[in-house]
């Protein structure tokens, strides 16, 4: 009879050994690959490296923030805080976009530092020093068909900028009147968040190392991530208790 439920057991036991193993398999294949990767951040460089995998980065869409861009003539100008950027493709230095303004056939970039004064191919044709014009480097900047505008406060007047003779020109009351009563920057042109499809390296704040510590604690999967590790590592040890019974029930 003994002996009868010792073999009545040990089929349970190895019965939900087996269900046990395949339930619990991934997320101890995930804790195994991730902790043996933790175990070597410092050859692997993982605190100096960021994924930029956007369904890598989904639990941390309020802490990666996209770079700010604006959209001239359907093409996105941005900076990554080096390069200033048309499209995916860098152009020139520029450590922080902070406006732009669009004459048709011309473009007049705000950087932190410099205005660049572009093509629009994106070919440089001049960069300049706004406070040599005792102008700010977020200056008031708009333009029409016959150049730029700008001014120096946000309900200030508007005067033409000549890039020619580089020099500032009040304009006349009535233009001054047709432009304030226009949205001084035009919509197009506004900073806004770049498209994920335009930006591909905007990761610069989450690590290989703080995603792989998330996968592996749970916490990536969610607020029910780490229960389903705490599931795991039980059966894990249910899975070790098992197998030494069958072992163990085998052998007497």
């Amino acid at each position: 009879m003994k002996s009868h439920l010792r073999r009545q057991i040990r089929l349970t036991l190895f019965h939900w050994h087996r269900r046990s193993g395949v339930a619990a398999a991934l997320i101890i294949v995930l804790v195994t690959l991730t902790g043996i990767a933790l175990n070597h951040t410092g050859s692997l460089e993982l605190d100096k490296h960021y994924p930029q995998s956007s369904w890598l980065l989904w639990p941390y869409e309020s802490a990666v923030t996209r770079p700010d861009g604006v959209q001239i003539d359907s093409v996105w100008w941005w900076s990554d805080g080096q390069q200033l950027h048309r499209y995916q493709q860098p152009m020139m230095p520029c450590r922080a976009l902070l406006g732009a303004a669009s004459s048709g056939s011309e473009y007049l970039i705000q950087c932190d530092g410099e205005w660049l004064w572009l093509t629009s191919d994106g070919d440089l044709l001049d960069s300049l020093d706004p406070a040599l014009l005792g102008l700010s480097l977020n200056a008031g900047l708009a333009a029409d068909e016959a150049g730029f505008l700008v001014r120096s406060e946000p309900h200030g007047d508007w005067q033409r900028l000549d890039l020619d003779m580089y020099q500032l020109t009040p304009l006349l009351t009535e233009s001054a009147e047709s432009v304030s009563g226009s949205s001084p920057v035009p919509a197009a042109l506004v900073l806004q968040p770049v498209p994920e499809s335009v930006s591909n390296a905007r990761n610069t704040s989450i690590s290989w190392q703080r995603v792989l510590l998330d996968i592996h604690s749970g916490r990536w999967f969610g607020s029910l991530g780490p229960w389903l590790v705490d599931i795991a590592a039980l059966v894990l040890l249910f899975l070790a208790c098992s197998g030494f019974w069958i072992w163990y029930s085998r052998r007497h």
